[in-house]
């Protein structure tokens, strides 16, 4: 019953994965920057996060809940491909024979291969790409890679490397039947898993709708999304000037710089 649930899922993941690729290749440029933007801003507001975690410093903490709280982040962080993968719950101490340790550099999966496995990080840190591109890192333990593989047969969406010594079980349909037997909530945190995505699914179809809806005003006194999240952006990078010249912060001027790089590479990209 647990398996037929989680593949019923899958299959509606599958669907709206469709339905997202469809409408966000009828997006515009413009629209298409607006995603860009609010992308951006969370990826540094994530490593100024990571820097306060390492430094604990007073003003940032401050900053940080002032950024976090912005609508932009909200939206960029549904944006931001990596927030589709959720984490599982999986008592591993009962796989130890579908576990394994992987060495920095190797390749879990590439993408467009056939390939039925699903893999569960349990330690260490992956890297996500995607037309040779990176997309994603990802060292949550727990999180799950290759569920749609392993329940509906697709292709590799993605190409996944090891950027560290990973500890990573490895869970083939042949094994599905024993990991069951093993771990009675299998099933039912892999269909969780799968709901999760499906609302992530869902939540970028809405927004997709709503980037083309906005398009379509041209006498609205609210700005399109690409201003308004432009504007965010930009608001945000005056406020860490502002930090980076009363304190004269080496990482906090790299961060800066390393930003705009990117609001410059968007909108070459798209203009």
């Amino acid at each position: 019953v647990g398996y037929n649930v989680s593949k019923n899922i899958a299959r509606y993941v599958q669907i709206t994965n469709k339905i997202f690729i469809n409408k966000e290749k009828k997006l515009s440029g413009q629209e298409m920057m607006s995603k860009e933007y609010a992308r951006i801003y969370v990826d540094t507001v994530d490593q100024l996060r990571r820097i306060y975690e390492k430094l604990k410093i007073g003003w940032l903490s401050n900053l940080l809940s002032e950024l976090i709280n912005n609508l932009v982040y909200t939206k960029g962080r549904a944006f931001m491909r990596s927030s589709s993968s959720a984490s599982i719950k999986v008592n591993t101490a009962n796989l130890n024979e579908y576990t394994f340790n992987l060495k920095a550099g190797s390749i879990l999966c590439e993408e467009g291969d056939e390939g039925r496995e699903m893999f569960i990080l349990n330690r260490g840190a992956l890297e996500v790409y995607i037309g040779g591109k990176k997309v994603a890192d990802v060292n949550e333990p727990g999180t799950v890679i290759g569920e749609m593989a392993l329940l509906l047969g697709e292709k590799r969406t993605a190409t996944i490397k090891t950027v560290s010594e990973c500890n990573i079980t490895i869970i083939k349909p042949e094994d599905l039947k024993k990991v069951a037997e093993k771990d009675k909530n299998f099933f039912l945190n892999l269909a969780v898993n799968m709901s999760k995505r499906l609302e992530h699914n869902c939540y970028l179809i809405r927004e997709a709708n709503e980037l083309m809806k906005e398009s379509k005003k041209s006498n609205e006194p609210v700005p399109p999304a690409e201003r308004r999240n432009y504007k965010e952006l930009l608001n945000m990078l005056r406020s860490l000037e502002r930090y980076e010249a009363k304190y004269k912060n080496e990482w906090l001027r790299e961060l800066i710089k390393r930003t705009k790089n990117k609001i410059v590479k968007i909108r070459e990209m798209y203009q």
